[in-house]
């Protein structure tokens, strides 16, 4: 193909090419043309209507005033013609209303006057009933009576036996085992147990004399707190007996001068210099909430003094709450010696799996050793025997079987690497 063909090719393109771009743009501007033409009249079709809407709503509102003017007359004529008409009506009908109102009236007479009658008799029975009711109270007010004279024999069997079982206090041995009970108990509500936890009438023997406190609490550490529970009641069981009022606050304020000389005998004996690892205090024990309140009543100071001579008072209540305290410092206590435990067995199966891993290391580098040395005696196989060997096969040597290479072993022995020693784990843990 020649050059010159090509080059005509390529010329008669460019001509197609510009020629049809004449004619887009030729057809473009006669459809544009044909637009404006058609927006010219659009608009003026558009303007025509504007101008007739505006014509009818000017002939629609001449229309409407029309009309208005014209309804308003004949509203007038209409009203004065049915004005007369419309009161004659309203007579007829207010005759009508109050001819039905009289009837109703009746009727409504008789509906009152047949509720009324029910009523009366219903007061009457009410009336009835009321009587009833009276009688029955007055049979139960001698009721009453009998129950209050049973009531009061019932109270004076319990003064019997209040009387009886404050003279039974009054004897020491009495009050020793009800103390005994009393602490025995509290000690139990605590979560406490006997001969674990605490001890009942311990004893102990001093340069001069014996001690024996009531009840030994033991505290974790090896520490003890002291109980004692014997409280003068003589005087305040005297008040519980004394026949007025004045008698009575007098043996209350024997009551609480007891309870402070008791409070200076503790003072003086010093448990905590009598028992090893013994708190600089002793608790003094009030088995009755009243016993304190009372003592309290007449001798305001009493806490603040038994403080300073390292005495503390204690009802049931706080006691309870002072030994629910001890037994969760056991708790504590026997938490942190299982955690203590934990730990040892923890730094000896560290030791141990360290020694463990010491002699896993030694093995893999034995094994590593072993195939260095396999390895070397594959290369020396290869390299010194088996090509003599297979010079039998050259020659012509009958062979039963044929000479196998051994493989070489190119994976090393993966190293183990022992842990640090426990000193570097606690040192990481702070």
């Amino acid at each position: 193909m020649s050059i010159a063909y090509v080059l005509g090719l390529i010329a008669a393109a460019l001509l197609g090419f510009v020629l049809g771009a004449l004619a887009l743009r030729l057809i473009a501007e006669r459809e544009k043309g044909e637009a404006r033409r058609e927006t010219a009249r659009l608009e003026a079709q558009l303007e025509a209507e504007r101008e007739a809407s505006r014509r009818r709503a000017e002939e629609a509102a001449r229309t409407e005033t029309e009309l208005r003017d014209a309804f308003k007359a004949l509203a007038a004529d209409a009203l004065r013609e049915n004005n007369e008409s419309f009161l004659n009506l309203a007579r007829a009908r207010l005759e009508e209303q109050r001819t039905e109102a009289r009837a109703d009236l009746d009727q409504r007479r008789q509906a009152v006057q047949s509720l009324v009658e029910p009523i009366g008799k219903s007061l009457e029975q009410l009336r009835e009933h009321v009587a009833g009711v009276e009688k029955e109270r007055k049979e139960a007010a001698g009721g009453l009576q009998q129950l209050l004279a049973s009531l009061r024999e019932d109270q004076l069997a319990l003064q019997k036996q209040t009387h009886n079982l404050v003279n039974a206090l009054r004897k020491p041995s009495v009050r020793g085992q009800w103390g005994e009970m009393t602490l025995k108990r509290i000690v139990e509500l605590a979560g406490l147990s006997q001969h674990c936890d605490f001890d009942l009438q311990a004893h102990t023997q001093g340069d001069d004399q014996a001690y024996r406190p009531d009840m030994v609490v033991r505290l974790p550490g090896g520490k003890s707190l002291v109980v004692d529970a014997k409280t003068p009641l003589d005087e305040y069981l005297y008040a519980l007996d004394a026949q007025d009022e004045e008698k009575a606050a007098h043996h209350l304020k024997l009551h609480a001068r007891h309870v402070r000389d008791h409070v200076n005998v503790l003072g003086q004996k010093a448990y905590w210099d009598q028992f090893p690892d013994t708190p600089d205090f002793v608790v003094m024990f009030l088995r009755n909430e009243a016993f304190l309140y009372s003592a309290l009543e007449h001798d305001a100071e009493l806490l603040e003094y038994a403080a300073g001579k390292k005495v503390i008072l204690a009802t049931p209540t706080t006691l309870i709450a002072i030994l629910k305290s001890v037994a969760y410092g056991w708790r504590q206590e026997a938490l942190a010696e299982n955690a203590r435990r934990i730990s040892e067995h923890g730094a000896e199966m560290h030791k141990r799996i360290a020694a463990f891993l010491g002699h896993m290391t030694k093995m893999g580098k034995g094994l590593e050793a072993a195939r260095r040395s396999y390895n070397s005696a594959v290369g020396s196989l290869q390299r010194s025997v088996l090509p003599g060997a297979r010079r039998f096969e050259e020659l012509h040597v009958q062979i039963k079987s044929e000479l196998t290479e051994p493989p070489t072993l190119d994976e090393e022995v993966r190293a183990l690497e022992a842990p640090d020693a426990p000193a570097a784990d606690a040192a990481e843990g702070s």
